[in-house]
């Protein structure tokens, strides 16, 4: 039995978590860590699913950050996660498509950006996601 089973099971048994953190010779917080990974995974789990309903119903991003308490960065991993299809930003032109075709045709990656008003982590996953390959850095 490895450490965190044993803090399992010593925490099932009413012992303190202070008390098993010191018997393991571990910190409080990776006793609380190991016992709470599974019911926490399961809670992300439930709380995931409902993110993907609430954006299909129409919630925008900033109703899911403040309603379960997370980031923007959070709410989009769930969807990309789930394959949900994001809705685009009003008045932003911008799409996949043309992401793709700017830089196939050999604009700047920084030009695109800030055309397109995303992230640099955003343009590469939508290269990555349509397996664009990237371009070759320039050595100087």
């Amino acid at each position: 039995m490895d450490d965190k089973q044993e803090a399992q099971m010593m925490a099932e048994n009413g012992i303190p978590i202070p008390d098993i953190a010191n018997e393991l010779n571990v910190s409080v917080p990776t006793v609380y860590g190991w016992i709470q990974t599974d019911a926490l995974a399961e809670q992300r789990q439930q709380r995931n699913v409902m993110i993907v309903a609430a954006y299909g119903d129409g919630w925008t991003i900033a109703k899911l950050c403040s309603t379960f308490n997370i980031s923007q960065g959070t709410v989009y991993n769930v969807l990309h996660s789930s394959d949900t299809p994001l809705r685009r930003p009003r008045g932003n032109k911008f799409n996949g498509d043309r992401i793709e075709k700017m830089y196939l045709d050999g604009v700047k990656v920084c030009v695109i950006v800030s055309a397109a008003g995303c992230s640099l982590t955003t343009l590469y996953r939508i290269l990555d996601q349509r397996d664009i390959p990237r371009r070759q850095a320039l050595s100087l």
